[in-house]
């Protein structure tokens, strides 16, 4: 193929992963505000955090961010009520 075929086929393909990411962060629902909570990992969210005991983790995220706080489990965003 020549040179300037690949360069558009390649510049088409950044174009939609660039469009598709767009909508997917930036889509038309409203999200409501979440709770707050510590930052996690991409992809794997705070799942590396949670260690081996994770009701202990839990406990200590509870008094640092309050009894209403947000993780992610991998992609899933998960809302945790601590009494």
């Amino acid at each position: 193929m020549d040179h300037s075929v690949l360069l558009l086929l390649a510049s088409l393909a950044a174009v939609a992963v660039a469009a598709v990411w767009h909508l997917r962060s930036h889509g038309r629902q409203t999200k409501l505000p979440l709770p707050p909570g510590p930052r996690g990992w991409p992809v794997l969210g705070n799942l590396p955090q949670l260690g081996a005991m994770p009701h202990h983790t839990m406990a200590a995220l509870a008094r640092q961010h309050g009894p209403l706080f947000r993780l992610r489990f991998g992609s899933v965003e998960v809302v945790v009520a601590a009494s």
